[in-house]
């Protein structure tokens, strides 16, 4: 008869340490703080911001910028948070640089910045232009 034993193993000196972190417990998670903090991974100077942002945020797992935040009242969103399109900068920006008044051509179009704008659900209830916003669900806890 043959007896087999079980090898016992000790952890090695040399294993990577393992964390845990808000943010990579589940794909749809990083897919969504990816997004939240607009990492672009189309060229390679966005790449390596973008890697290096992760790496940050995956080491430091209580780093400001996270978990969404209100821009209106400055509350964290815990459900959803309503996300406002590009689409409201572009309107501005031909609202600015309407092509048929001679003024207009006078005076040296301006560009309007687009500045990211998250709202929590209370917010989004007393706003008027509730169109320019899209709902996005909150996974990530504080």
């Amino acid at each position: 008869t043959k007896t087999t034993t079980a090898a016992t193993t000790t952890p090695s000196s040399t294993a990577p340490p393992t964390f845990r972190s808000k943010i990579a417990d589940a794909r749809h998670t990083l897919l969504e703080f990816s997004q939240y903090r607009h990492f672009e991974f189309d060229t390679l100077r966005h790449a390596k911001y973008s890697t290096k942002m992760l790496v940050y945020y995956l080491q430091n797992d209580d780093a400001p910028g996270i978990v969404p935040h209100c821009t209106s009242c400055k509350k964290t969103i815990q459900k959803v948070r309503w996300h406002r399109t590009k689409k409201h900068a572009e309107r501005q920006r031909q609202r600015s640089s309407s092509v048929g008044s001679k003024k207009a051509a006078q005076t040296p179009v301006t560009t309007v910045p687009w500045t990211p704008e998250e709202l929590c659900g209370s917010c989004h209830e007393i706003r008027n232009d509730n169109d320019d916003f899209i709902p996005v669900p909150v996974s990530i806890k504080p």
